[in-house]
């Protein structure tokens, strides 16, 4: 299955495709927004994704899982993009990209809802001067 055939355009990241489909940008080494996606902290990792599907929302990324399916291709999934050893990252599958879902607010509860690709520092700067911690940490083992 393609693209096209999902009812889906490739499409350059920030551009909005003609089918009016705002959810997903499809990349691949030709465009010019493929590098800046690819990277991740360690850039020592150079692999290359034969797609790199940027989400703007959870419909993107089931329009980009549903297409690594049809293409019979692996997937990985890339948040923050800081891990060491660069998991998010892979050759010739599709990375599903989640840096431009990275919104959160706080619910009526109290609650904090975060997307994936929130950071700590974001969430700190909107809490804080509101009197609100948010607890954070990490386990020894």
């Amino acid at each position: 299955m393609t693209l096209a055939g999902m009812g889906l355009v490739a499409r350059r990241a920030g551009a909005k495709a003609p089918d009016g489909n705002e959810d997903v940008s499809f990349l691949r080494a030709v465009d010019p927004d493929y590098g800046k996606y690819r990277t991740v902290f360690n850039s020592r990792i150079e692999r290359k994704p034969a797609i790199i599907a940027v989400c703007l929302n959870e419909a993107g990324v089931r329009k980009a899982v549903q297409l690594a399916r049809a293409e019979g291709m692996a997937a990985s999934i890339k948040s923050g993009g800081h891990h060491f050893e660069g998991y998010c990252i892979n050759d010739g599958g599709m990375v599903i990209d989640l840096a431009m879902m990275n919104h959160h607010r706080r619910g009526a509860t109290g609650r904090v809802i975060a997307e994936p690709s929130v950071r700590l520092m974001q969430v700190y700067e909107n809490l804080m001067p509101q009197g609100w911690q948010c607890p954070r940490g990490c386990r020894r083992q």
